[in-house]
């Protein structure tokens, strides 16, 4: 049995690195060579402690050879190596064209980008200052009613004292007979 020690591509923006963590994975195909590039399969323990499986490219760093139940012991491999990426295949100069290309649509989606965001800014500005418009009219119908309410009151307690009351709540006073 053949066991491989690789290290994965987690992405197109960041290369395999030296320092980064080396897994096991059971080989069954004995067309794959140090330095390949693999389709591994590999499970993940998920929130429900149930895994769950997924697939991913790594560099196969090592081939281990040996008795299966020794390797098996030492390593503790739990996924397979699927196939081997052909060889015409140059991965890592794909990922740098997907690198370039990627940078080039960023650059043409920019103009588009920048046009969202400054209609999204108008409208949020549009949108507060209609919010600041209805509360400045909200605030003065308030203050009319508050102050209509008051003169009501005010009209009501004069004509208990028996002070003439014009209808716009204005209070006409008696005119004092000038003493003499």
């Amino acid at each position: 049995m053949l066991l491989a020690r690789v290290k994965h591509r987690r992405s197109v923006k960041q290369p395999i690195k030296e320092t980064q963590k080396d897994y096991y994975y059971i080989c069954l195909k004995d067309d794959i060579h140090e330095g390949d590039y693999v389709l591994v399969e590999y499970q993940v323990k998920n929130h429900c402690k149930s895994r769950q499986g997924y697939f991913g490219i790594a560099r196969v760093e090592e081939l281990l050879e040996g008795d299966t139940i020794t390797l098996i012991q030492a390593y503790m491999p739990t996924s397979f190596i699927i196939c081997r990426l052909e060889k015409g295949v140059d991965f890592d100069g794909a990922c740098e064209q997907i690198k370039a290309l990627r940078a080039q649509v960023a650059e043409i989606q920019k103009p588009i980008r920048m046009k969202e965001i400054q209609d999204e800014k108008v409208k949020r500005r549009a949108r507060k200052m209609a919010e600041i418009e209805k509360a400045r009219r909200k605030k003065a119908t308030r203050k009319e009613q508050g102050r209509r309410h008051h003169e009501a009151l005010e009209a009501r307690y004069r004509k208990k004292l028996g002070q003439k009351v014009e209808p716009n709540f204005r209070v006409k006073r008696k005119k004092k007979e000038a003493s003499s």
